[in-house]
């Protein structure tokens, strides 16, 4: 006959007793000696184990003759594990032979999970434990008792915390790290227009991108200008402490030196800050020409007679 292996275990929160057996020997043994006949261990295993601590109370031969290998062998609801496949989900535990503390939990519902908040589950234990759903952890919660809060090991997602709980919990459970706190789910969860944000007492603030473009009062030439000076001269300095040849045979420096300093110079001294104020010039009064004056000594000539130039 094959050697055997038959386990009692022992739920730390329902104390409830649960058998297994298997074939393989060896991982079983390794476990048990490494864990210690009454001390708890863990067990990740869900399918098989409702909880996640066991105390190991017994370990003997499958078809020993003790009160407690005849239970274990006898067993109706015995966990059969011919290969030993399931001892993967076991380890160790710091825990010696005292349960971890399930005095307390907390509920994290998603702040997004209708389904919760609209059915919500009688108590922890109820909860199909989801991110997108609910969790429940062991972790001390009690300074975020009706807030919302980030967990570090689901990034993005938002929950409210609920509890704490002492009766009906299903813990132990998993243990998680807060990384932001907020008053509810809409800060926690803010609408696409960060300026509609009113309402959030502890937000995580951050810049907002200057895009103000028509505030820039630079025209096309100086930011041309502008541009080409930073790009030859940076390119100059990793010639000159790199080593690194990419420039500049074609480049006048001197031109680019010069329109850089007439671009600073007009931010200096804009151009409507400068304005010269030329005084309008006076242009003389210039009167009408006189009549053209008489002939000096000279009377007007009346009566004229002609007389032949030359007489016959």
């Amino acid at each position: 006959m094959n050697a055997s292996r038959c386990v009692t275990l022992v739920s730390c929160r329902r104390q409830e007793v649960s058998y297994y057996f298997t074939y393989n020997t060896t991982e079983v043994d390794n476990i048990v000696n490494l864990a210690g006949i009454g001390n708890v261990i863990q067990i990740s295993d869900p399918l098989h184990f409702a909880e996640q601590y066991y105390t190991i109370t017994n370990v003997c031969d499958g078809f020993g003759q003790t009160v407690e290998c005849i239970e274990c062998a006898n067993s109706a609801n015995r966990i059969n594990d011919d290969l030993g496949t399931l001892v993967q989900f076991w380890t160790t535990t710091e825990f010696g032979t005292v349960c971890p503390n399930l005095a307390r939990a907390y509920v994290l519902a998603n702040c997004r999970s209708t389904e919760f908040f609209n059915n919500p589950p009688a108590a922890p234990e109820d909860i199909i434990q989801s991110p997108d759903y609910a969790l429940v952890t062991t972790s001390d919660m009690t300074a975020y008792v009706d807030m919302v809060v980030n967990i570090q090991e689901y990034p993005g997602v938002c929950f409210t915390v609920l509890g704490p709980y002492t009766e009906d919990t299903g813990c132990p459970c998993d243990e998680y790290t807060i990384t932001y706190a907020y008053p509810d789910c809409e800060c926690c969860y803010p609408p696409v227009n960060i300026e509609d944000i009113d309402c959030c007492d502890i937000p995580q603030s951050k810049q907002k991108p200057y895009k103000k473009f028509y505030h820039i009062v630079d025209s096309d030439c100086e930011i041309k200008d502008n541009k080409m000076f930073a790009n030859n001269y940076y390119k100059l300095f990793n010639q000159v402490k790199n080593g690194i040849s990419n420039c500049c045979a074609d480049v006048n420096f001197e031109k680019l030196w010069i329109k850089k300093e007439l671009s600073d110079y007009s931010r200096i001294n804009p151009p409507d800050q400068c304005v010269v104020i030329i005084p309008p010039i006076e242009e003389p009064c210039v009167s009408p020409d006189p009549e053209p004056p008489a002939p000096l000594n000279c009377s007007p000539i009346v009566n004229l007679t002609v007389e032949p130039f030359f007489l016959p």
